[in-house]
């Protein structure tokens, strides 16, 4: 069994936090449509990797279902969804500046893919409602879905500065500080 090198633990505890936050904003009371996931899963992959940003993305959305209890077949489709877009935005994000703009522009494609997907294609295929219905109530809520991830796409190279790329944030340094504190 190889040794975790130190950029790996430090990934490890900067992906760890990043579920735990993007996790406990999904569960707080908030506009309808304001995700967290895009605006910290774009960060993620641009600075770790396509795998690892599909991962991270993956576990955002089977984490929450598990804690909410409402887990089922449309986990794994929204989890796997995410995953497709995450990826994506590796290959878009990783040689763009960490800029709002590139954020967002991504945030707008990745967002209507998603909700394609998952709306349409799930209200439709899964769910057997009428074609008609789904595009007719999929429409208000793309729109929201577009508004809340251009907004939250905002925040992205925020969480790309402080936390993905951020040499402080290590294992060593949280355990000092943590130390320094009991003291």
């Amino acid at each position: 069994m190889s040794k975790m090198s130190k950029k790996e633990k430090d990934g490890g505890l900067k992906y760890v936090t990043g579920l735990l936050i993007v996790t406990a904003l999904r569960l707080v009371p908030r506009i309808p449509n304001m995700e967290p996931i895009m605006a910290t899963a774009m960060p993620f992959s641009k600075g770790y990797g396509w795998i690892r940003g599909a991962g991270f993305a993956m576990l955002a959305i089977v984490l929450y279902d598990i804690v909410t209890r409402t887990a089922g077949t449309w986990t794994l489709i929204t989890a796997m969804t995410y995953a497709l877009v995450t990826a994506a935005a590796y290959l878009y994000l990783r040689n763009k500046p960490n800029t709002i703009k590139s954020y967002v522009k991504y945030a707008i494609f990745g967002t209507i893919f998603y909700d394609v997907v998952t709306g349409i294609g799930m209200g439709y295929f899964l769910f057997k409602m009428p074609l008609i219905v789904v595009i007719t109530g999929q429409i208000p809520f793309t729109l929201m879905h577009l508004a809340s991830s251009m907004l939250t796409a905002a925040a992205s190279p925020s969480i790309y500065k402080w936390v993905v790329a951020n040499p402080e944030l290590t294992f060593e340094n949280v355990i000092q500080r943590f130390v320094s504190l009991t003291k």
